[in-house]
């Protein structure tokens, strides 16, 4: 039986979503148009059959409409210059704690603050003006900006501390009596300075190291340059955080009646441009008015430190789960591309939050900053039931905060879009090591899922979904139809499948296949140019696998941590909580792996490419130690093995010589405006890119035009047997894998997908356009100059672009 409060929840969310779909409909049919343009020669096309109607939403992106030329303002003379070159000039003004950067190249200055006055400066102007003086000018102050707010959005450095109740304080480097004073002093370097802030309520002081270098800018705070007794409540810092920030209201002074009438409010003009963030693909969160507040963005650079969260238990849910950034990097463009910023971070990025707050959160502007996080709280446990207490470790994290912010604009041929972001962080990669030139090789991934275990009266079967001859009579009948460039990972291939197979441990069982015929599978693919590499997860553990005792990462609190996994799995599946493996397991796990696995020549790896946690057994490590640890465990895997990671984290790029499932949308956070491919720019060319898998809603027609335009390769997983039998296993998940189901697929799907990305083999990924709603053009260019474009158009009428038809539901190549 329902409720009444439940049949009335229900009546208005179908209401809702009445309305939504209307909404819907009416927005495609005003963007459904034709769109007109530049002068293309057409070329080779694929198209489907049939598709259902072009509906935009945030899993697109917008339509370019810039740049936008935009004008500064003058700069008042309370600024001082620092130090100029050829393209930018710096300067700084002292009572506010702003610097102003001047982008010589197309006259447009940003500001690290907002450069505004405290409410009360502005109060004690007005009520020291006469009648006459007032009526002459008009004077306003901002709205819902405390004085505190005020102190943050001019400030270059905000922090957050504890007060003795653990709640959290916020105070800024701005200037202000009995609060924080700031002193900028030079160098030996003309273009260095140190800034040093004393916070006296706490007793810190922070020196943070400014360097100008060409069109960037670099701050350095060395964790030994921050001192005194408050370094214990310390718990984050925030670096510029309202550098680029648009949006804001006023409400003016009432000359009559000597006050500030809140009933003059006003929104102030919103500069056309968004906020980059490296969720999923990549996100953009253009600037609007909102009206009701939103959530902010909160991404968290390579996923959540475990060890140090606030509960050592978690549970998991059927929820979408969201995506955390695998790059610590995010970016502001003004103008729609007329000027820009990339930001990133060159040390300390293991600590590193990505905010951005839109319009209508706890102010009117739209800002996005790095948050540095050297402490947080956590729940002790003090006996076995899970009593405990909320308290703070000892320590706070010893790290040095790196962060570089350089600056774009829309000039001899650079972008200040995401393009252009997208383009600077890759050459910085490049630069530093990061990544390496590897080439992209379009191909198919089919990956076959092999076994898994389902439980028995007694303990537990494991169930064979694909033998090893099974994978090899599938491989040379798809190779026969015409699929090539394939890429195969065998998951679940040990004894006791994918949910009890031991990490560390290899073995095989008979009835998969023997040792003997896995390497008889890997001499054919050697044969038959197939890539093939084992799976092995090396960071999700559970009890079936081993005990957890000397296995398992410790919390702060002194558990293992856990995570329930009941609600997402069958009822009787085997296995109901999972752990996480220490980081000194996992790399020992791997040698041991590749060890035994010589007469392979790839490896995949998950779970340690896209997590990395700290370890409180014994003395324990940090984020930093752990990712030591498997830098150095990469390095010497990628000298036996070619290496194919699963959603790797950015300081293990330079060892993948492929990127597997890699992320094709965002997390879809409601303020999110538009998915772009920044990943897939950032990392074109130096690794092969491989989806999601199609089995599961990832294979439709436009869901293939997405792989053309994102440049990623599609994924199959596959079993000979039906998927039905692992109803009973944790690996129901697969529900649909048959491969007499997908034969077909994956051949139509390989032959569109490789006949238009190959014709760009080799080119660079040079810029990309959304020439119209649904209508996307990537531009790629060869080592000789030669430019040659796609043009995808995924709306479900054709389109004209001076002339040339590319068909509704299409790509051609030009």
């Amino acid at each position: 039986m329902f409720e009444g409060s439940n049949i009335k929840r229900i009546g208005i969310l179908a209401a809702f979503a009445v309305i939504v779909i209307g909404l819907s409909v009416f927005i495609a049919m005003r963007q459904g148009l034709p769109a007109y343009g530049a002068s293309y020669v057409a070329g080779e096309a694929y198209s489907g059959a049939s598709h259902a109607p072009f509906v935009e939403s945030a899993r697109d992106t917008l339509p370019d409409y810039g740049p936008i030329p935009l004008e500064s303002a003058p700069l008042d003379p309370a600024f001082v210059l620092l130090y100029e070159n050829a393209d930018m000039a710096f300067y700084y003004r002292e009572d506010r704690n702003v610097f102003a950067i001047r982008d010589k190249r197309i006259d447009y200055i940003w500001k690290t603050g907002l450069d505004a006055p405290f409410p009360s400066e502005v109060e004690d102007f007005a009520r020291g003006l006469s009648d006459s003086e007032l009526d002459e000018m008009s004077i306003y102050r901002l709205v819902r900006m405390s004085p505190p707010f005020i102190a943050m959005a001019n400030s270059a450095i905000t922090i957050e501390f504890f007060n003795d109740a653990n709640a959290l304080i916020m105070r800024s480097s701005m200037p202000q009596a009995g609060i924080a004073s700031t002193t900028l002093a030079g160098t030996d370097a003309p273009n260095r300075f140190i800034m040093t802030t004393f916070f006296y309520e706490i007793d810190l002081t922070i020196n943070m190291h400014i360097t100008f270098e060409g069109t960037r800018i670099v701050y350095d705070i060395p964790n030994e340059e921050i001192t005194g007794t408050g370094r214990r409540v310390l718990s984050a810092i925030h670096i510029t955080p309202f550098l680029g920030a648009t949006g804001g209201a006023i409400e003016h002074y009432d000359t009559g009646r000597r006050f500030f009438d809140p009933d003059s409010q006003e929104a102030l003009p919103m500069i056309p441009g968004y906020v980059f963030v490296p969720d999923g693909s990549g996100a953009l969160i253009r600037f609007n008015y909102n009206y009701m507040s939103f959530s902010e963005y909160r991404g968290v650079v390579y996923g959540p430190d475990y060890g140090q969260s606030q509960f050592f238990q978690m549970d998991a849910s059927n929820h979408v789960p969201l995506q955390n950034p695998t790059m610590p990097v995010f970016g502001i463009s003004h103008g729609n591309g007329w000027a820009g910023f990339v930001a990133y971070a060159t040390q300390g990025e293991e600590y590193m939050e990505i905010v951005a707050m839109p319009h209508q959160n706890t102010t009117y502007f739209n800002f996005a900053y790095p948050r540095f996080v050297y402490n947080r709280i956590y729940l002790h446990v003090y006996d076995r039931r899970g009593s405990g207490f909320f308290t703070r470790p000892r320590y706070i994290s010893d790290f040095r905060l790196s962060m570089v912010y350089e600056f774009l604009a829309d000039v001899d041929g650079e972008l200040a879009c995401y393009v252009g972001m997208a383009q600077a962080y890759r050459a910085h990669l490049l630069e530093t090591g990061q990544l390496q030139m590897g080439g992209s090789n379009p191909g198919i991934r089919v990956d076959f899922l092999m076994s898994d275990i389902s439980p028995n009266i007694v303990s537990h079967t494991q169930i064979a979904l694909t033998t090893i001859s099974q994978t090899q009579d599938i491989l040379e009948e798809l190779s026969a139809l015409g699929v090539k460039n394939i890429t195969t990972n065998l998951l679940g291939w040990q004894r006791d499948g994918i949910t009890g197979g031991r990490p560390g441990n290899v073995s095989f069982r008979n009835n998969i296949g023997s040792r003997s015929d896995f390497s008889g599978l890997a001499d054919f693919a050697r044969q038959n140019d197939i890539r093939l590499a084992l799976i092995q997860d090396y960071f999700v553990i559970n009890r079936v696998q081993m005990s957890y005792l000397n296995n398992a990462a410790i919390h702060l609190s002194g558990q293992h941590i856990t995570t329930d996994i009941t609600d997402i799995v069958p009822n009787a599946a085997p296995v109901t909580e999972q752990a996480f493996a220490r980081p000194e397991r996992s790399v020992e796990w791997l040698s041991r792996d590749l060890r035994a696995l010589d007469f392979m020549d790839y490896h995949m790896i998950t779970g340690i490419t896209s997590r990395v946690i700290s370890d409180h057994t014994g003395q324990g490590i940090t984020v930093q130690e752990s990712r030591a640890l498997l830098e150095e465990a990469f390095e010497a895997a990628s000298q036996s093995h070619g290496l194919f990671l699963h959603r790797a984290n950015q300081f293990l790029f330079r060892f993948a010589d492929a990127f597997m499932d890699v992320p094709v949308f965002s997390s879809q956070h409601i303020i999110q405006t538009d998915t772009v491919p920044f990943l897939q720019m950032v990392l074109h060319g130096t690794m092969d890119l491989f989806s999601p898998y199609a089995n599961f809603s990832f294979y439709t027609e436009r869901d293939i035009l997405r792989m053309i335009d994102y440049n990623v390769n599609p994924s199959f997983i596959i079993t000979h047997n039906p998927s039905h039998l692992l109803q009973h296993t944790n690996s129901a998940h697969f529900f649909t894998t048959e491969y007499g189901r997908y034969r077909d697929l994956i051949v139509e799907v390989s032959a569109q997908v490789q006949g238009i990305l190959s014709q760009v083999a080799g080119y660079e990924w040079v810029h990309r356009q959304v020439y119209a709603s649904g209508v996307v053009i990537n531009s790629y260019e060869n080592s000789g100059g030669h430019v040659r474009q796609i043009i995808i158009n995924y709306t479900d009428y054709d389109v004209y672009v001076n002339g040339i038809t590319v068909p509704a539901v299409s790509a051609i190549v030009l």
